[in-house]
């Protein structure tokens, strides 16, 4: 054998090694774009093929927030349970605890749930989605002094977040804040944000103020939005009570 058919045999072994160490990551990659199209079900096939070949810890996180989206509750505890624990120079195992306790609010663990994200908060860890899910944990669980702290300090970490500023609104709604309230969901209902909450919550404040027109057009906006097994409002729940406000304007 010559030289140059041994050295092309080598560049071939290498770009097989190249191609089979990312073909998870490239799975992954064409599941997005599935699912962003709206092709779920092929989406989670081609997650979970993307799973059985070797990935980096945040690519496979992202396959479990796929996943989850999709209600695989069991499934993404299986894969972020294991990634909480694990360290390399480009993952932190804080990212799992994050997202687990979306795990742990679906399986009613609110408590728990809460008190995972306190202690990375009082340990320094920051970011947008920890901010996110303990502002809503808190408000779901009734702390509404300490849910206004965290939504607060989510707004001065990232004053651009909808979904902090929707938390913040969401506060000021159960606190009876309405005023606040209300100059919160102004802004945000410009920013035209795909998930269902801003609408409906500026709904509830056009309610308090018996707008009822109002508020009927923005529950209408609500239900086209996408919803998720991770979303906090169902569709259902807003029609009823886009239902309920058509009947009141129908009696007047």
């Amino acid at each position: 054998m010559s030289s140059g058919q041994v050295f092309f045999l080598l560049l071939v072994g290498i770009v097989l090694l190249l191609a089979a160490k990312n073909s998870g990551s490239l799975l992954l990659l064409g599941a997005m774009r599935m699912y962003q199209k709206g092709s779920k079900e092929k989406a989670v096939r081609r997650l979970e093929r993307a799973l059985t070949f070797p990935m980096p810890p945040q690519h496979r996180l992202s396959c479990a927030f796929l996943l989850l989206k999709e209600g695989r509750l069991d499934r993404a505890d299986e894969i972020i349970s294991p990634l909480r624990t694990v360290t390399t120079k480009r993952f932190n195992p804080n990212k799992a605890r994050v997202y687990y306790s979306l795990i742990l609010w679906k399986r009613g663990e609110l408590d728990r749930a809460v008190e995972s994200l306190e202690e990375l908060l009082a340990g320094g860890y920051r970011t947008v989605i920890l901010y996110t899910n303990l502002g809503y944990f808190l408000v779901e669980k009734g702390d509404l002094d300490r849910a206004l702290e965290v939504n607060l300090a989510g707004f001065e970490y990232d004053g651009s977040s909808a979904v902090i500023r929707d938390n913040l609104g969401l506060t000021y709604i159960r606190k009876g804040e309405w005023e606040k309230a209300a100059s919160l969901y102004e802004e945000l209902a410009t920013e035209l944000p795909s998930f269902p909450d801003v609408y409906y919550n500026k709904a509830l404040v056009h309610i308090h103020r018996e707008e009822w027109a109002e508020a009927k057009d923005l529950l209408l906006k609500a239900e086209g939005k996408k919803f998720s097994f991770l979303s906090t409002l169902s569709r259902e729940q807003i029609v009823a009570l886009r239902e309920d406000i058509e009947a009141r304007i129908g009696a007047e």
